[in-house]
């Protein structure tokens, strides 16, 4: 996902506009952790809160779709050249294609992680950081510790919250 929203363009397939779940490079390092260090054992789908149409996630990044026909990718025709060949495509081609979300109950529940980062933030980290990689001047580096600020305030909030109502919670005997 990191490469198909870092790449030039980004292919989508007409007709389909699949939901999807990311998550923040330091949320996959907590869940990590919060793994190792866990007596529950198994198999946990890891993924922030919120999902979102592809075209929405391409929006908060600021990429511009390229339309494809959906039967390209499969297509092996000389008139589509390396467009068809789906080697050449940054997602393999079924990501655009087919809704995958996961249910992360057993995240929050058994391994007792909760990623700091909604997917929202975590887009909006990663479009900024994409821009700041260009050529940052003085507001937009200003515009992004902004951005950054307010989330990070909003990500402490909802920790705060979620502190106080554990309490809550094992007293209700939930």
């Amino acid at each position: 996902m990191t490469r198909f929203l870092k790449d030039s363009y980004a292919p989508l397939l007409l007709g389909f506009d699949p939901m999807m779940q990311v998550i923040h490079e330091d949320d996959v390092v907590g869940a990590i952790v919060q793994a190792v260090h866990s007596v529950s054992d198994g198999t946990y789908n890891i993924a922030a809160e919120g999902v979102m149409p592809l075209t929405r996630l391409m929006g908060l990044v600021g990429k511009l779709p390229l339309p494809v026909p959906h039967f390209v990718p499969y297509c092996k025709s000389r008139w589509f050249g390396n467009l068809a060949a789906t080697s050449h495509w940054p997602i393999e081609p079924d990501h655009l294609r087919y809704t995958c979300v996961a249910d992360t109950n057993k995240m929050r529940t058994e391994l007792q992680f909760t990623p700091r980062y909604t997917s929202e933030e975590a887009l909006r980290e990663f479009a900024g950081i994409r821009r700041m990689s260009g050529y940052p001047t003085r507001s937009t580096s200003l515009s992004y510790d902004e951005e950054r600020l307010r989330d990070t305030i909003e990500r402490r909030r909802r920790d705060k919250e979620r502190r106080m109502d554990e309490p809550k919670k094992s007293a209700e005997g939930g």
